[in-house]
């Protein structure tokens, strides 16, 4: 994904069909550019993942595990899963 976005030259399309914020793009590429140096200057070899993208998703689940929502029944409201905070609604961008 982030070869994709990089690659791309019609950066604010490409994040409205993958439905992204152009933003949030730009801060993953900063803190990805700064784990590389630290894997640089550590010796540790950069390599993908590839298609087996399990490793990532548990990386995100550890990380954002409190923002994690689940989709009520009315396929309206989120329902976050950590405690009993209150629920998301969708809306139409």
């Amino acid at each position: 994904m982030h070869g994709d976005w990089m690659a791309g030259a019609l950066l604010q399309m490409w994040c409205q069909e993958n439905v992204l914020h152009t933003r949030n793009l730009y801060y993953a590429s900063k803190v990805r550019e700064q784990l590389a140096e630290l894997c640089a200057r550590c010796s540790i070899a950069l390599t993908s993942c590839g298609q087996d993208t399990e490793q990532v998703r548990r990386c995100l689940l550890a990380g954002l595990f409190t923002s994690v929502a689940e989709l009520q029944r009315d396929r309206r409201h989120y329902l976050t899963v950590s405690s009993s905070p209150p629920i998301f609604t969708l809306h139409v961008s």
